[in-house]
């Protein structure tokens, strides 16, 4: 399989016509469907739907060829990007995906010493952001080679490695149109009347249950009022329909005259912070990341099972 066939490949799925890939690919037309074809044995299956209809179709393992195929390219431009840039500048690069600029600021924070070291030895820290899933998706991909996240958020991220970096403080997003907004700080109890909104379930399911259990143990169920993908989105509902949300302290640069972020009372164990990478992902500075990351924290890097 060559870089060739999957960007011919491309193109007739663009296209929809094998004449105008070769067009736009500047080849013939039997050297691109030799390539294609290729491609297809080498597979072991049939990606393009040739029943004499004008235009062509994908089967079904052909659409997930194309997804593939995009993704992969994707990365090899990225990965051609990364050279020439470290060729230009000199220096080394880590990748850091995160999911809310608040998290970036508490692990810049807390590791402060450790990256000052880096930088001092030449790595520089590339911070990527994005939402949890494609997060995630981009460091087991190897894409990224690490990223911040709530522990919780790394469970089903078997064979990866992860460190301790903090714990940041369950907090209580409150919008100007609650009873309570104002409040220095509240009790979960105080919240069983409200409504919530909580992080998509889909996006950050371990997150869901943790927070769906905060208040069951509190003694009341509680009322979902919609589900938010980012914190823009949460805040937004929750100003909507007069919501409160369970988040991290993280996220209190999101504050505003409309929107409060306060602490929640009581001995609630907070977010646990991770510095998670891909055990295969291949970049020597990465490892220097962790170590220095280790001295700074005091805390030992872990497998997840």
């Amino acid at each position: 399989m060559t870089l060739s066939m999957l960007r011919y490949f491309i193109a007739v799925a663009e296209a929809g016509s094998f004449t105008e890939a070769a067009a736009a690919c500047f080849v013939s037309q039997p050297a691109l469907s030799r390539a294609i074809a290729n491609l297809e044995t080498e597979l072991g299956c049939t990606l393009i739907d040739r029943d004499g209809r004008k235009s062509v179709q994908l089967t079904p393992a052909g659409q997930v060829m194309l997804v593939e195929a995009r993704r992969v390219l994707q990365q090899i431009e990225v990965l051609a990007q990364r050279v020439q840039r470290a060729e230009r500048e000199g220096c080394a690069h880590v990748t850091l995906g995160y999911i809310a600029y608040g998290l970036l600021r508490t692990f810049r924070k807390t590791t402060m010493r450790p990256l000052e070291t880096l930088t001092a030895a030449g790595v520089r820290l590339e911070p990527v952001y994005g939402a949890a899933p494609e997060i995630k998706e981009r460091v087991l991909s190897g894409e990224l080679d690490c990223a911040i996240l709530p522990e919780n958020c790394t469970q089903d991220m078997s064979g990866c490695r992860k460190l301790f970096v903090c714990i940041s403080p369950m907090h209580v997003l409150i919008p100007k149109t609650h009873p309570l907004f104002g409040m220095p700080s509240v009790r979960l109890e105080q919240l069983r009347d409200s409504p919530f909104v909580f992080f998509d379930p889909k996006d950050l399911p371990h997150i869901f249950a943790r927070h769906v259990g905060l208040c069951r143990e509190a003694g009341f169920e509680p009322r979902i009022a919609g589900y938010g993908h980012k914190i823009g989105d949460v805040a937004d509902l929750a100003y909507q329909h007069g919501a409160v949300s369970i988040v991290s302290e993280a996220f209190r640069y999101a504050a505003s005259q409309e929107i409060d972020i306060v602490p929640l009372e009581g001995d609630h164990r907070g977010f646990v912070m991770v510095l998670v990478a891909n055990r295969r992902t291949q970049n020597p500075a990465l490892d220097q990341l962790f170590e220095q990351i280790e001295i700074g924290v005091g805390q030992k890097t872990e497998w997840i099972p």
